[in-house]
């Protein structure tokens, strides 16, 4: 499975942007997740205790024309979390000793950047970047510890542009 195709990770991300119904949705399907496969569309309304309209609008939500892809999705995801359950983030327990510590730490970061990379939009990320490079002013502003914070990203943002942008000598060849 791509890693860019996890549905279960996607409804955890957009969960608090959903509507209230279609909140509830996803609330049930990650709650029950390995059950969901085995659902009809009125069966997943009525545990939901919201509509087969609103399970379909909450597929359509997700990317899909329609339950049956949607479940499919579901499917190839559990089947992907079967193949990685090593993977899956990991607690420190007391009294771990310092290298079963570091490497549940190490672990649960390669796991949330994967969990990221999978519900990146790649393409809302190309265009906020063409608005960056077509700018001809950006300002920063936060509020803890701002100057430091500020010039990091100011920093980074100024390599991004440089580095995209053509320069006098690359013009000239």
């Amino acid at each position: 499975m791509a890693i860019n195709d996890n549905v279960l990770i996607k409804i955890r991300d957009r969960k608090d942007s959903l509507t209230p119904v279609e909140r509830m949705v996803a609330e049930y399907i990650l709650a029950n997740k390995e059950e969901i496969p085995h659902l009809s569309i009125k069966s997943l309304a009525k545990a939901s205790k919201t509509s087969d309209a609103s399970v379909l609008r909450f597929c359509k939500t997700m990317g899909y024309n329609g339950y049956r892809s949607f479940i499919v999705s579901i499917s190839a995801s559990l089947g992907s979390m079967d193949e990685e359950s090593g993977d899956q983030h990991t607690d420190i327990q007391p009294g771990d000793d310092l290298q079963t510590i570091i490497a549940n730490i190490s672990r649960n970061n390669i796991k949330s950047i994967e969990d990221t990379l999978s519900v990146i939009d790649r393409d809302a990320i190309s265009k906020a970047i063409q608005v960056l490079r077509t700018s001809k002013r950006i300002v920063f502003s936060e509020s803890a510890p701002p100057v430091l914070s500020a010039r990091m990203r100011s920093r980074n943002l100024r390599a991004l542009i440089k580095f995209a942008t053509p320069t006098s000598t690359d013009i000239a060849s």
